[in-house]
């Protein structure tokens, strides 16, 4: 019998699309796929995820990578930005919710770091106040 759910956050809870994280900002077209590659698709992209580099080495890392486009990544890499790679994946949260109103032990399992993880704790309480525990 199954007691426990684990949820990840990005791409769960909340949704995570580089494209469409980029478009606000008002970026040419040219201009949003090479920062979108520059950053999202750098090998340091990845070592950020896992925790390997924390995010000031791994915005290091990108410019002198990218150093043409250093302005636009320190814009897009400025914690009040880089908040809004999480916006609410509404059908993630209300199954969540669904589930724990069913008696089943809730858990959160992510990988999410710095300043998107402080966004997620102070706009997400409502899940967090209803979840189990996290890692």
């Amino acid at each position: 019998m199954i007691k426990n759910i684990i949820f990840d956050i990005g791409g769960v809870l909340t949704r995570f699309d580089p494209n469409d994280y980029l478009s606000p900002f008002g970026f040419e077209e040219q201009k949003s796929k090479a920062l979108n590659f520059a950053i999202f698709k750098s090998p340091a992209w990845k070592d950020y995820m896992i925790g390997k580099v924390d995010k000031n080495q791994f915005k290091e890392i990108v410019i002198h990578d990218n150093i043409h486009l250093k302005k636009e990544i320190e814009f897009i890499l400025d914690d009040k930005n880089t908040s809004k790679l999480l916006p609410p994946l509404a059908e993630g949260v209300e199954f969540l919710k669904s589930m724990k109103g069913e008696g089943y032990k809730i858990y959160i399992l992510s990988n999410i770091v710095g300043a998107s993880l402080e966004y997620f704790k102070n706009n997400f309480t409502d899940v967090l106040d209803i979840i189990d525990g996290s890692l």
